[in-house]
């Protein structure tokens, strides 16, 4: 994977307030910060599944203990989308994660 793809892909999960982000044989491993860390995981799942159809890649998304593990793999071997959090968002909470990541820039 080139350095510029790997750079919009870490920036979909700076974006979604991360405590830390590493590179592992070509799988992303991230620990989100603040609450609800399922549905920051999620949403960056979403959207990384986004960037990564246009390359003909699938991602897979995986829990190890508190790290996310984003695993990118071809298209087809890409395992069906599971909304990890729950079937509903409860309202209000893009801004509850909107103020979390403005807090934990010092905003």
């Amino acid at each position: 994977m080139n350095t510029k793809l790997k750079q919009k892909l870490e920036q979909v999960a700076i974006k979604n307030g991360i405590h830390a982000m590493e590179w592992l044989g070509g799988s992303l491993y991230v620990k989100f910060q603040g609450s609800l860390p399922i549905i920051k995981a999620d949403r960056t799942h979403i959207a990384l599944r986004k960037i990564m159809k246009a390359n003909d890649t699938g991602v897979n998304m995986f829990s190890v203990g508190d790290e996310w593990v984003y695993d990118f793999v071809p298209l087809d071997a890409e395992v069906p989308y599971v909304d990890y959090s729950g079937e509903h968002i409860p309202d209000g909470i893009d801004t509850q994660i909107n103020l979390e990541n403005e807090i934990a820039l010092g905003k």
